[in-house]
């Protein structure tokens, strides 16, 4: 019998092949039709974003940078027009806040119910603390992943995800989360997708599943997810009810063929957006908020006059219960 002949097929010259059919089919459209769908829409900004990136490397000082960079995102969000109006996109440095005293650290974007945020605090439209209960979600923002970047993206958006919501009352939630989504986005990255992809499942099987990260965008390269092997199938999943019920984690990756990545990104965003609940919260809740020790949160029966102590010799402070102490309260 004849030797079968192996047939070696180049995966980079296959995607492409497809991407220049892809844009040619385009092109030929736009001879012929004014509107003719979103992927050309689409393609068109992301084109635009990658120039727009490109244009920042004149910079010199890293946190103008970083400024430039995230606002290339947040323009894209705000004045694209694909985004419904009821969902706001902040505008300055952000911090959110949960009733039980913890605030997340700086965040780059976040995504918030227009109608029904109470900005906590302003100062001098530079820096702004938002309630976690009007608050969807949130991303971060990275001009270019790294392994450090890669975990301090992760850890940022796995403390902001620890915030808790107060109970809606009477109000039913259906079909919907409760708990804010983070997404990791990054331009581009000097490390192989392999490689992306181990990093961020290391750094998932050292935390608890409510705080994994939703969705990692690499504009360039595409989009990573938390998945699962089950019977023979792999599936990926970036809502977090369907996070918390993986068993055997498995990276699911979605590699970017026809340099589209940013419809991709924006689909899933939407999808997250559309499924996690908000509401105005209770003024009250936020009046005086308690002491927090990592994840405690502790208040005194009656108020300040058990929350100042004194001290000859180094005047008025405020008490503190160790951690250590409430662990075993």
């Amino acid at each position: 019998m004849p030797k079968k002949r192996e047939i070696k097929v180049d995966a980079n010259k296959v995607l492409e092949f497809i991407k220049k059919e892809t844009h040619q089919a385009i092109s030929l459209k736009d001879k012929e039709l004014e509107f003719h769908g979103l992927e050309r829409e689409f393609i068109i900004f992301q084109n635009e974003i990658f120039s727009q990136y490109e244009n920042t490397k004149t910079m010199k000082h890293p946190r103008d940078v970083g400024d430039a960079r995230e606002n290339i995102l947040r323009n894209f969000l705000l004045k694209s027009g694909f985004l419904p109006q009821q969902y706001g996109i902040s505008s300055n440095r952000v911090r959110v806040a949960s009733a039980s005293g913890h605030i997340s650290p700086e965040m780059d974007i976040v995504i918030f119910d227009a109608q029904n945020l109470m900005k906590l605090m302003t100062r001098s439209d530079v820096y702004e603390i938002y309630p976690i209960e009007s608050v969807y979600g949130t991303i971060q923002v990275k001009s270019c992943l790294n392994k450090n970047e890669i975990n301090s993206g992760l850890d940022n958006i796995r403390l902001f995800k620890k915030l808790k919501k107060q109970h809606p009352g009477d109000i039913k939630i259906d079909r919907q989360e409760r708990s804010p989504f983070g997404v990791l986005f990054a331009y581009t990255s000097d490390i192989e997708w392999v490689d992306i992809i181990k990093i961020i499942e290391e750094y998932a099987k050292k935390h608890q599943k409510n705080e994994w990260c939703n969705a990692i965008v690499v504009l360039d390269k595409g989009i990573i997810i938390h998945g699962e092997a089950k019977d023979g199938s792999y599936k990926g999943f970036y809502k977090n009810s369907e996070i918390q019920k993986i068993e055997n984690l498995s990276m699911f990756g979605l590699p970017d063929q026809i340099g589209n990545g940013l419809y991709s990104f924006f689909g899933i965003l939407l999808h997250l957006i559309d499924s996690t609940y908000t509401f105005r919260p209770s003024i009250d809740t936020y009046y005086r908020l308690p002491f927090t020790s990592q994840e405690f949160s502790y208040s005194y029966p009656r108020g300040v006059f058990d929350e100042i102590a004194h001290c000859d010799k180094h005047g008025s402070f405020l008490k503190k219960i160790r951690y250590e102490t409430l662990k075993k309260v």
